[in-house]
C-alpha cells in the first residue's frame, strides 16, 4: 500500500471514531406505568425502563410510544410520541381494505383522535 493510501485509510478510521456515536436512534416502547414527575416505566425489548416525558403528552399503561436515544446514548433516553400499533392503517372514515384485501376493522385504525394525540 503507498503512503498516499495510508494516510486516506488513516483518515477514513479517524472519521468513523468520532461519528460513529453521532447518529438518533428511535426504539419502540411500551408504557407500564405513570411514576412521578412526568417519568414512565417504559418496556422496551421485554425489559422496563425509567423513561422521562419528552413530548407532552399523558401517557396510560399499555400505550405505544417512541423513545429516542440522542447520539444513539441509551441513558439519556426520552419519550417523543405515541406509535400505532401493529398493523394499524390510516383512514378518516373507518372503512376501507389493505393486505390482501381483508376487511378492516375497528382495531385496525388509527382514528383522527389518535393521530391529532400524537401531535398535541
Amino acid at each position: 500500500m503507498s503512503v498516499t493510501e495510508e494516510i486516506f485509510k488513516s483518515i477514513d478510521i479517524a472519521i468513523n471514531e468520532k461519528t460513529n456515536k453521532l447518529f438518533n436512534t428511535d426504539v419502540a416502547g411500551i408504557i407500564e406505568e405513570a411514576m412521578d414527575n412526568g417519568v414512565y416505566k417504559v418496556s422496551i425489548d421485554k425489559h422496563t425502563y425509567q423513561v422521562p416525558n419528552g413530548s407532552g403528552i399523558a401517557y396510560k399503561s399499555g400505550d405505544l410510544v417512541w423513545v429516542h436515544c440522542p447520539n444513539g446514548d441509551f441513558n439519556r433516553k426520552f419519550i417523543i410520541g405515541r406509535r400505532a400499533g401493529r398493523n394499524k392503517v390510516y383512514t378518516s372514515d373507518s372503512s376501507g381494505e389493505y393486505g390482501g384485501g381483508s376487511s378492516v376493522t375497528s382495531q385496525d385504525i388509527i382514528t383522527n383522535e389518535e393521530i391529532d394525540a400524537m401531535f398535541a
